[in-house]
């Protein structure tokens, strides 16, 4: 069935060259689940290695000039039924996505996350969240230097491929940039919870266009 519901000539090309990639991703989740199942913990250093050269390789393939090009091309195609739209939108943004992040963030990335999965294990095990603390706050720090790399104009751009109209971020992470980047995208920006006087004053100096919050009388001012 899903052969009929993709005709166009070009997403069937992009299909084609998109398979090498789709088999390095198969086979990362089938690493990850034979990680939380059968493997040895003396695997774990090793499986992390692969993971990472296996993210890696998948960047440089998606990458790969000839396939951005195709994949930029098949986005400027007007002729495209809402299944070969749905494709193109998930390739482009993959596209973007490998192209703001440096490759070896993504191998350090995919390292740590593994390198911490055992550590995760043992904590539940034994009651002892503080020995997580430490991969705790790697992960927490890379994660916040990945949003640095993407940038806002990223996730707004999935907002908009969407057809939203408005996105919904928790107050802790709304910026200047961010609210400009929405508004110059058309999409209104909605903070989420905010609950101290600071955080409200400081959401309606930035611009957004609606908050929410536990306390809603607390917001009764900002009409007045």
């Amino acid at each position: 069935m899903a052969r009929t519901l993709i005709t166009h000539h070009l997403i069937l090309e992009l299909l084609k060259k998109y398979r090498p990639i789709w088999s390095l991703n198969h086979l990362t989740a089938l690493a990850h689940w034979d990680m939380q199942t059968y493997m040895p913990k003396d695997g774990i250093e090793a499986r992390g290695e692969a993971l990472s050269d296996a993210a890696t390789l998948s960047q440089t393939l998606m990458c790969e000039p000839a396939f951005a090009a195709l994949i930029e091309k098949a986005s400027r195609e007007n002729n495209l039924n809402e299944y070969e739209q749905g494709i193109v939108r998930m390739l482009l943004r993959s596209l973007r996505y490998y192209r703001a992040l440096p490759p070896e963030f993504i191998a350090e990335f995919v390292k740590t996350t593994n390198d911490a999965n055992p550590v995760w294990e043992k904590a539940k095990k034994t009651n002892n969240f503080a020995l997580f603390e430490p991969s705790l706050e790697k992960i927490v720090a890379l994660a916040r230097k990945k949003a640095e790399y993407l940038g806002p104009k990223f996730f707004t751009q999935i907002a908009t491929d969407l057809g939203a109209y408005a996105i919904h971020v928790r107050q802790q992470g709304i910026t200047g940039q961010l609210v400009r980047c929405a508004h110059n995208a058309g999409l209104l920006v909605n903070a989420f919870v905010a609950n101290e006087q600071k955080d409200i004053v400081r959401l309606v100096n930035l611009g957004v266009d609606g908050i929410m919050s536990d306390f809603p009388e607390r917001l009764w001012w900002i009409k007045q």
